[in-house]
């Protein structure tokens, strides 16, 4: 069986050939792996969830451009652990899958999405890439009809990194297929706030365009706003910095973060 910190709801089957047929480019798995029955027992699973399968060892810097990489545990292969380590500096949000018995093995690195599939149950390995795949932008008539009546929970992440927003946005899709939108400046985030409403903001407080606090301030003070927590992330402020500044939020993450603190932080606003 899997094993992951949050539990992980199964995907129906319909919504997994609407993500398929929807995406332009399927997502790609990097495995790291010196065993080929492997490569062949994961061959059936990874096209028919929607997955593209690439081998980690044969490029030195094959991370760039995968969307979640898994590790044999089982097999030994050279040099595992920088292996980890460094898709874990290149891609820190990148969600890493490990394959073995012994979980023990695997070390606490990157700040994303970790999973573990024991050997016997690779099949297993289908509920979190079909889970995965709900992260990857929907088109436009999914995102309306996921939206209309206020469906699902609404979360807005706002951050300058292209690429942590991104991963920040695909990571709360699957898990929980929130609605998510990503804005990578503050201006955007302005004139996007009051229409959608959100039921969480996700702040990076220091912005190229604004200053993260203006934000939170502007939330504080719409009245279409007043159901919206705030939950402020910031490598470069602290929190008791932000509390002298009376920056109205309810929460606050440094940074870098775990992807379970923000995960367990908006579940604790939505319930």
């Amino acid at each position: 069986m899997w094993v992951f910190s949050r539990k992980l709801k199964p995907a129906p089957a319909v919504i997994l050939r609407m993500g398929a047929t929807r995406l332009t480019v399927m997502p790609s798995l990097l495995v790291f792996t010196a065993a080929e029955t492997l490569i062949v027992g994961l061959l059936p699973i990874v096209a028919p969830s929607g997955w593209t399968l690439r081998t980690g060892l044969s490029e030195p810097t094959s991370w760039h451009g995968a969307d979640a990489a898994l590790f044999d545990l089982e097999t030994p292969i050279r040099d595992a652990h920088r292996h980890i380590r460094e898709v874990s500096a290149s891609a820190p949000f990148m969600p890493l899958v490990f394959v073995g018995d012994d979980v023990m093995v695997a070390q606490e690195l990157g700040e994303g999405l970790r999973y573990y599939v024991a050997p016997q149950h690779l099949s297993d390995l289908e509920h979190v890439l079909i889970s995965l795949l709900y992260g990857f932008p929907a088109d436009e008539a999914e995102a309306e009809e996921l939206a209309a009546g206020h469906m699902v929970p609404r979360v807005l992440v706002i951050d300058d990194s292209v690429r942590l927003g991104s991963l920040l946005g695909r990571a709360l899709r699957s898990m929980e297929r929130y609605d998510v939108r990503v804005v990578n400046s503050g201006f955007e985030a302005v004139s996007m706030l009051p229409t959608f409403q959100p039921d969480v903001a996700i702040i990076d407080m220091v912005l190229q365009d604004m200053d993260g606090r203006e934000i939170c301030t502007f939330i504080h003070n719409h009245p279409a706003l007043q159901r919206t927590k705030v939950i402020g992330v910031s490598g470069y402020m602290s929190e008791a910095r932000l509390d002298e500044d009376h920056v109205p939020m309810h929460a606050f993450i440094g940074k870098p973060f775990r992807m379970k603190s923000i995960l367990d932080q908006i579940a604790a606003f939505l319930a």
